[in-house]
């Protein structure tokens, strides 16, 4: 420290000198030149340069020195590979052919501490990024743990027949002159969120992990829309945010997008991070500059559930995607970029007026054998028809081969028609009343729906249905979800506790929020 200081000092003093030289006025400047010249004398200047000189030698030596003293302290294997050097005096050539392998650790040490430092750096711009364009990280987290929690919950080898769809495997290969949106439909409950948590997973992974992004390996970001039924904090923006989401996935991934998201949040026009929250779909889409992040590199996005949008958001969003292709083709090919996007939703999401020329995958039609995968394991969780006899067997295989034809690859009919399979054969029922809710079982979603409810009307007493009526309201108008013992925790604890006639319209606190009764 003390030597800094002079170092320090040493500096000051040359500059000063200099200072004085050249700034002097006309009698003293000839003086000094008189004196440089004629009689070699330049104030002092050389010889407190000769000394700063001396200093930063005698600084290096120094900082080598409690560089060592580090090294000893913390290598016990390294102190007594020196202390034997010293003892039997090595020339310094053998002590350095010894410590070869000390001084690729050190390297390797100091690429940690750099690679640290640099992680540091990303860490805080990548705060930065996302403070300015989302500010709270809630809904790109539950976009996260739906994927991933799809992902865990969904069946060994589930989605694997995926690979064998021609569209997806020229969209997934990035093969020439293919259009670079796919389409993925089909209705509630076949297994779309699912399937796009296995594609990002998939696509993930063949990139390995902790791979440095290069014009080899593919960049995927995903979006997953949350349902309309869910009772969270409805967002009045939802496309616009899921642009957001995916802006800060890409900067967290590539380093170069990273610099350029975040020269735009910190210029003057941007800093506040107001316009981010005024700009429509498309402006956004402009100004996050999607379409060409970076040339020779493949970014993969995933868009899962957008027949949950409103009409609003949802229509900017499909105007973007159906004129995805005419963007990206309006760029010279040299700034072109391997943009893939894929989208989920139903039929009715994409009209074929405005998506008639992008390929489409419809999952019923594939996922038949899956469906059938799904059958038994649903047989096998429930321990239901198991059994090795003949007549098992048969009736086990008549389920496993007639359902996965009847239910249109939706995973709610399996479940409803297994439930009704287990409650009749916990009855004795007959194996014709089984081929029954098999037929049942290609009903609509509504129709399956209205027999529960007739169902419900004949088996409840009158008592049990006004408690369901009051779960109902509970469901319907809460401000929020609820799991099905917090219901039972309501329904005994302030549903029935007041006369009805004297509270006809009541308001019942729970966790500091209101919920108002219907008055219907």
């Amino acid at each position: 420290m003390r030597l800094i200081h002079r170092l320090m000092i040493s500096f000051v003093d040359i500059c000063a000198l200099s200072i004085t030289l050249r700034k002097s006025g006309k009698w003293k400047s000839f003086k000094g030149g008189f004196k440089k010249v004629i009689l070699n004398d330049d104030s002092g200047v050389q010889a407190e340069l000769i000394r700063f000189k001396a200093l930063i030698d005698t600084h290096s030596s120094i900082q080598g020195t409690i560089t060592l003293e580090e090294v000893l302290h913390s290598r016990a294997d390294l102190t007594k590979v020196l202390l034997i050097a010293s003892d039997t005096k090595e020339s310094i050539t053998d002590v350095t052919k010894r410590l070869d392998h000390v001084a690729d650790r050190i390297d390797l040490l100091a690429t940690a501490e750099g690679t640290r430092k640099s992680e540091q750096i990303t860490k805080e711009n990548q705060k930065k990024i996302t403070d300015k364009l989302l500010g709270s990280t809630d809904i790109a987290q539950k976009s996260t743990t739906t994927c991933n929690d799809s992902w865990v919950a969904s069946m060994k080898n589930s989605g694997e027949w995926m690979n064998a769809i021609p569209e997806y495997q020229a969209w997934a290969d990035r093969k020439p002159d293919t259009h670079p949106l796919l389409l993925v439909t089909g209705d509630p409950n076949t297994g779309k969120s699912f399937l796009s948590s296995i594609i990002v997973h998939q696509l993930q992974s063949s990139r390995g992990r902790g791979t440095q992004v290069s014009t080899r390996t593919p960049l995927v970001a995903y979006h997953f829309f949350p349902k309309k039924t869910e009772k969270s904090t409805q967002n009045p923006r939802p496309a616009e945010t899921a642009l957001k989401c995916l802006a800060v996935q890409i900067a967290s991934r590539d380093p170069a997008y990273e610099k350029k998201l975040l020269a735009l949040c910190e210029s003057p026009a941007w800093a506040d991070g107001t316009r981010f929250k005024d700009l429509s779909c498309k402006e956004l889409w402009q100004s996050l500059n999607f379409v060409v992040p970076k040339r020779d590199l493949t970014y993969f996005v995933v868009l899962d559930g957008l027949d949950q949008l409103p009409g609003e958001s949802s229509d900017q969003l499909l105007s973007i995607l159906s004129g995805l292709k005419t963007s990206l083709e309006s760029l010279p090919e040299s700034d072109r970029c391997q943009l893939r996007v894929l989208a989920t939703g139903t039929s009715d999401t994409f009209p074929k007026e405005q998506f008639g020329d992008v390929p489409r995958v419809h999952v019923p039609d594939c996922n038949i054998e899956e469906i059938a995968h799904y059958v038994d394991h649903e047989l096998k969780e429930k321990d239901l028809l198991q059994g090795k006899d003949p007549e098992t067997i048969k009736l086990r295989n008549s389920i496993r081969d007639k359902l996965p034809t009847l239910v249109e690859g939706n995973f709610f009919k399996v479940r409803t028609a297994i439930v009704k399979i287990n409650d009749l054969v916990a009855s004795d029922g007959s194996a014709t009343e089984v081929e029954s809710i098999l037929k049942e079982a290609g009903q609509s979603r509504e129709e399956i729906a209205l027999d529960v409810v007739n169902a419900a009307n004949q088996a409840l007493s009158a008592k049990e249905i006004e408690e369901v009526n009051e779960i109902l309201v509970w469901a319907i108008f809460g401000a929020e979800f609820f799991e099905v013992d917090e219901m039972n925790a309501a329904l005994v604890k302030f549903l029935f506790s007041f006369p009805r006639h004297l509270v006809p319209d009541r308001q019942f606190p729970r966790s500091g929020v209101f919920f108002k009764r219907s008055p219907s």
